[in-house]
C-alpha cells in the first residue's frame, strides 16, 4: 500500500470479507521498550514507512488451496484500484487478470 489510509482501507475489506490480516509489525523504536532503552536519537522515516503501509495476510501450515484463491481474488479485487509499478502486488494483478482469461 502506498500510505497507511490505504493500508486501513485494504485491512478493513479484507475482514469485511473474512480475511483476517494483522498489520505487519510495531518497530522497536516506537514499542514501550524501544523508548525506554534506544540510543536513537531520531526517527526512522522508512522503518515507520514500512510499519505504515504493510500488513501481513494468513499463512498457515494447513492451509488450503481453495483458501489461498480466496485469499488472492480478494486481494487481487481490492488492488485493482490501484496503479502499483514494480511490485509484488502488480504481479499479482496480473496473474489474476491472465488467470480470468483462461
Amino acid at each position: 500500500m502506498n500510505t497507511k489510509h490505504d493500508r486501513d482501507n485494504f485491512l478493513q475489506y479484507l475482514r469485511e470479507n473474512g480475511i483476517q490480516a494483522q498489520t505487519h509489525f510495531v518497530p522497536l523504536h516506537s514499542s514501550p521498550f524501544g523508548k525506554n532503552n534506544s540510543k536513537i536519537g531520531s526517527t526512522l522515516n522508512i522503518t515507520e514507512k514500512v510499519y505504515e503501509t504493510s500488513l501481513r495476510l494468513p499463512l498457515y501450515y494447513n492451509m488450503t488451496e481453495k483458501e489461498m484463491a480466496y485469499i488472492f481474488e480478494v486481494t487481487a479485487c481490492f488492488c485493482s484500484s490501484f496503479k502499483f509499478e514494480n511490485s509484488i502486488l502488480s504481479l499479482i494483478i496480473t496473474l489474476s487478470e491472465k488467470s480470468e482469461k483462461g
